[in-house]
C-alpha cells in the first residue's frame, strides 16, 4: 500500500443529488460504501427536500450546491434572461446561445445562483463547494457571476480542467467539444477572484473514448494514474435509474454503470495505492496545497 502524500488529494464528487429520489439513494449508497466522498445538490429539483434530509443524516458527505441552468424552473422570480417563452430553464445549446449573442444577462444569472443558495441554506445545508449542471459554469458569462458569489461566500469552486491523461480512438465530435471546453476554461481562469479555492485536476469517464458494456473499476486508475500531486476531482454519476431520471437526463447508462462500479470501497483502495489520501471540499478550506493546472 502506497503512502498518502501530504498534497495529493481526491475528491470523489457525484453530481446531480436531489435530480430524483432514486438517483439520491445510488449517491448515498455509493458513498457509505466507501467510495463517494462529496456530493452537489440540484437545489431548484422537487426531490432536493428528500436529498437535503440524507444529508442531513450523514454529515461525513460533503455538501455542494449544483447551479442548475438548463433544467426544470428556475428559482429567481425575475431571471428573464435565462428562460424560454414557457418560463422554462433552456437546454444547454439554448443557453450557449444567448450567451454569444450578448443576450444572458449576468444579473439574471447571479438573482438564480443566489435563489438557488439560499434555498440549500434554508434545507439546512451549509455548502462545502459550488460547480454546475453540464458545466454551464465555464460560459464566462455564467462564469462571472458564479466566481463573484463564490468570493463573496468565500466558497471553493470546481473547475473542470481538461484531463490530463492521454488515450486513443476519441470520436471527432468529441475532442472538438473538450477542445472548445478547454478554450472557454482558460478564458475563465484569468477571472478566478484572489482567494477563491478550486481543484488541480479534474476527470470523468468522460475522459475515456469508450466504455464497456461490461464495467470494468481499473477505468478510474486510468484516469487518475497522471495525476502525481495536487487536489484531484473524480466526477461521477451514480444512479438508480428509472422513468423520472431518463425524462431528465440523456447520461443513465452512464449513471448505472457507476452505481455499480462504486457500490464497493474498491475505487478507495484503488486511490490510496496510487498515493491519495480522499477527501471533500471542506479540505480546501482549511488546507493548502500545490496548485497544477
Amino acid at each position: 500500500m502506497s503512502q498518502h502524500s501530504a498534497d495529493k488529494l481526491l475528491i470523489v464528487n457525484s453530481d446531480d443529488f436531489g435530480i430524483t429520489e432514486r438517483a439520491s439513494d445510488a449517491i448515498l449508497t455509493c458513498h457509505l460504501a466507501g467510495s463517494v466522498t462529496s456530493t452537489t445538490l440540484m437545489s431548484s429539483m422537487p426531490a432536493a427536500d428528500y436529498a437535503a434530509e440524507l444529508a442531513r443524516s450523514n454529515p461525513s458527505l460533503g455538501i455542494g450546491l449544483h447551479f442548475n441552468l438548463t433544467l426544470g424552473n428556475p428559482l429567481a422570480g425575475k431571471a428573464s434572461s435565462i428562460v424560454d417563452a414557457n418560463g422554462s430553464l433552456p437546454t444547454r445549446r439554448r443557453l450557449v446561445q444567448l450567451a454569444v449573442t450578448g443576450r444572458l444577462r449576468a444579473e439574471d444569472i447571479y438573482a438564480e445562483l443566489e435563489a438557488q443558495y439560499s434555498r440549500i441554506r434554508i434545507l439546512g445545508i451549509s455548502p462545502t463547494h459550488m460547480d454546475s449542471h453540464q458545466h454551464v459554469h465555464a460560459i464566462p458569462v455564467v462564469f462571472k457571476a458564479f466566481s463573484t458569489f463564490a468570493s463573496e461566500h468565500k466558497l471553493p469552486i470546481r473547475m473542470p480542467w481538461p484531463w490530463i491523461g492521454t488515450v486513443t480512438g476519441k470520436r471527432f465530435r468529441r475532442r472538438v467539444k473538450e477542445r472548445i471546453l478547454s478554450m472557454s476554461l482558460r478564458h475563465c481562469s484569468g477571472m478566478i477572484p484572489p482567494g477563491v479555492r478550486t481543484n488541480s485536476g479534474f476527470c470523468s469517464v468522460f475522459d475515456l473514448p469508450s466504455l464497456s458494456s461490461e464495467p470494468r473499476i481499473d477505468a478510474y486508475r486510468t484516469l487518475l494514474a497522471p495525476y502525481g500531486h495536487g487536489v484531484v476531482e473524480l466526477m461521477v454519476h451514480p444512479a438508480y435509474v428509472d422513468d423520472e431520471l431518463k425524462d431528465k437526463t440523456a447520461i443513465t447508462d452512464i449513471s448505472e454503470m457507476e452505481s455499480k462500479l462504486l457500490a464497493d470501497d474498491t475505487l478507495r483502495r484503488i486511490a490510496e495505492e496510487l498515493g491519495f489520501r480522499l477527501g471533500t471540499f471542506r479540505d480546501l478550506q482549511r488546507e493548502t496545497f500545490s496548485c497544477v493546472v
